[in-house]
């Protein structure tokens, strides 16, 4: 794929619901690169098939800038059984919310701190497990700049396993900006020019081989969770591939005490509430 705000998700077909119709959104700033492709990409989701389903599945993909559709196109020349159907939008829109019902897993490869809270939260109120990817770049202010870093990241999300918040991998602040810039780009624009937002003007580098690897981690990760094929390391609630040093590692987080969403049991699986998983806009 070559997106850049991209959530992925497959579900069997007798799960599959209709196509909703909702606007795409625009609004990205990152050093945290999504795990599917270039830096070009908007926002997108997508579904996971359950242990024991047909080989004939179906793949919730949305559209962007066109690309999902040329990929969905080409999953149908390829012959494999699998039906690829666009949704257009942001991950939480309302008319999204019966094809995230309807996975089995997902995957998030979103550059939107904002889109990420959102499926942080939706594992644990949905007990839908969701894989969180990213490619974090670090360079030296040197000229010409060297990469000091280049760490690739699988999280799975889900009870027993912290959230994004407390993991340290989200910003509240900059979700709170992105939130603000999709829903009211006017009051957004205002504030930008106060210096009250932030996270504006990020570089966003393709380097589509990294995150196309970390994305491989990611299935791999469900396939482990399926089949057990690790025996002896297992699975890993979040892994770390760091490039520079041609090694993995298995960073722990513990949730935040007091975290209503990791360290509470309490929201786990209570599924639709009012407002959606507990979420105030």
């Amino acid at each position: 794929m070559c997106m850049s705000n991209v959530s992925v998700g497959v579900t069997t077909n007798s799960r599959l619901p209709k196509r909703p119709k909702t606007k795409v959104s625009a609004a990205s700033n990152r050093t945290e690169m999504p795990a599917s492709g270039s830096s070009s990409c908007r926002k997108a989701q997508t579904l996971v098939p359950a242990p024991g389903s047909r080989a004939t599945f179906d793949v919730a993909l949305p559209i962007f800038a066109g690309r999902p559709s040329a990929i969905s196109a080409g999953i149908a020349r390829m012959g494999l059984g699998v039906r690829a159907v666009p949704f257009e939008g942001w991950v939480g829109d309302k008319a999204n919310r019966d094809a995230l019902r309807a996975c089995d897993a997902i995957f998030g490869c979103t550059d939107y701190h904002d889109g990420r809270m959102f499926l942080s939260r939706f594992a644990y109120y949905s007990l839908v497990p969701v894989m969180d990817m990213g490619l974090a770049i670090d360079v030296s202010d040197s000229d010409p700049p060297e990469i000091e870093s280049m760490d690739g990241r699988v999280t799975v999300l889900g009870p027993e396993n912290p959230c994004l918040v407390c993991a340290g991998l989200v910003d509240p602040e900059i979700a709170r900006a992105e939130a603000l810039k999709r829903e009211h780009p006017d009051e957004y624009e205002k504030l930008k020019r106060e210096a009250y937002v932030l996270g504006e003007g990020n570089p966003a580098p393709a380097v589509v081989t990294f995150t196309t690897e970390v994305a491989c981690m990611a299935v791999n990760e469900l396939i482990q969770r399926m089949t057990g094929f690790r025996p002896v390391e297992g699975s890993a609630a979040n892994r770390v591939r760091k490039f520079h040093l041609c090694e993995d590692r298995r960073p722990g987080y513990r949730p935040r005490t007091g975290c209503r969403i990791c360290d509470d049991d309490g929201l786990w699986g209570r599924g639709d509430v009012d407002p959606f998983i507990g979420r105030v806009s």
